[in-house]
Formats: C-alpha cells, structure tokens, sequence
C-alpha cells in the first residue's frame, strides 16, 4: 500500500476519534443523526470537484486568457463549490426539523468533519497517482496528517456560521452561507500568495508562515465552534 494510503488511514482515525468523542458527549441521543450527516458527506468533496469545481474551470478557462487574472480567479473556485456541498443536508426534513440552537455545534461538526474527512481520502487518492510521491513512505507525510486532521477544524467552523443562522434566524442564512465562503476565501487566500511567491519571501518562508497560518486559522475556527456552543448551551 502506498505511504500516502496509510497517511490517509491515520489522518481520518485520528479525525473520527475526535470528533466521534465530542459528539458522543453532547448528544448521544442523535448519535443516528450525526452519523447519518457525517456518512453523507464523506463523498462530497470527490462530488464538489469533478461536477462542480471541473465544470466551473472549463466555463472560467473560455473567459479569461489572462494568466495572472485566471490564478486569482481560481481561489473562488474552493468556497463556491465546497460550501454548497457540505451544506446542502440542511434542506432534508429530517435534518431541519430537528436543528436548534441547541444541537447547531453537533451538526456542524458532523457536516464540516465528515467533508473534511471525505477530502483526506480525496487528495490522498490524487497524490497516489503521482509516481514519486506513491514511492515514498508514510512518515514521509506526517505534515499532511497534522494539516488534513486541521482542515477538519475549519471545514466545521466554515458550516457553523450558516447552521448557526438557520437555527436561530433562517432569513439570515443566504447571508450566512456568503460569510461561510468568505471565511474559507480568507483561510485559502495565503495559499494562492505562498504560490506566487508574494513579497519576494522564498519558499521556505512562505512554507513556515502557510504552516503559522494553518494553526492560527484553526484556532480562529475553533473559537467560532466554541461560540456556536456557548450560544447553544445557553439556550437550553
């Protein structure tokens, strides 16, 4: 088995573990809930890409000749096309009828962490198709472990402004999914920076302050969650 696979298999136990831990303590009671959504999720980011994200590309690639303007772009194609994915189960009756505020932290962990952990097997699958990157061994990819169990993190928090909109004012949720987007514009934006080299600071920086960034952005989306919490449990 390729390093990358084993990779992957460590990443999702690790993000399973935590998150199954966490919503085991909050609401046992809709363990079948959470589980239903996080089981939903886990082929949306395959489905995000190749039925949204492709399509989007192929229409953006016959507008824009520029490359500079197609790159910049193309950092809108993540939060327009990953956003719809994990929060389209909000509009099953079997989900919106049972969401409060009370549960809004549980559902948005199980829609954000069950995308997340659905891209680990994703990207892990696109890495494995590079013949020098299939050859190396697993410990070979320890910072993508550590960065794809963090991503988890931000996925949830992106989820957690529109399902905190819908459980306590649905008029506000076309707002709300617009403010997801844009969080995961800004936690994504570095990235297209580091790629262009931004401020002439060389690789190797730029692979420290991406890897800052991934920390301090997880801690940000963390403190969302703990927010959606705070509110949820005040209101039962």
């Amino acid at each position: 088995m390729a390093g990358i696979y084993i990779a992957g298999l460590i990443a999702v136990a690790m993000a399973l573990a935590a998150v199954g831990a966490i919503l085991a303590v909050f609401d046992r009671r809709r363990w079948w809930l959470y589980a239903l959504l996080l089981l939903v999720e886990l082929p949306m980011s395959a489905a995000a890409f190749y039925y949204l994200r492709v399509p989007l590309d192929g229409w953006v690639k016959t507008l824009i000749a520029e490359r500079e303007a197609y790159a910049f772009v193309t950092t809108f194609y993540a939060p327009l096309t990953e956003e719809p994915a994990k929060l389209w189960p909000l509009l099953m009756p079997l989900v919106w009828r049972r969401l409060a505020l009370s549960n809004a932290l549980a559902i948005a962990l199980a829609l954000g962490a069950g995308f997340g952990i659905g891209e680990i097997g994703f990207l892990a699958d696109r890495v494995a198709q590079s013949p020098a990157m299939a050859k190396l061994p697993w410990g070979a990819f320890l910072p993508f472990i550590l960065e794809r169990v963090l991503v988890c993190v931000w996925h949830a928090g992106f989820v957690a402004v529109t399902v905190y909109a819908a459980a306590r004012r649905p008029a506000l949720v076309p707002l709300a999914v617009l403010g997801s987007m844009a969080l995961h514009f800004v936690g994504n934006f570095p990235i297209y920076l580091g790629a262009r080299n931004a401020f002439a600071l060389g690789r190797e920086a730029w692979q420290l302050a991406l890897f800052a960034w991934t920390l301090v952005y997880t801690m940000a989306m963390a403190a969302v969650l703990v927010f959606v919490w705070l509110r949820g449990r005040a209101a039962r």
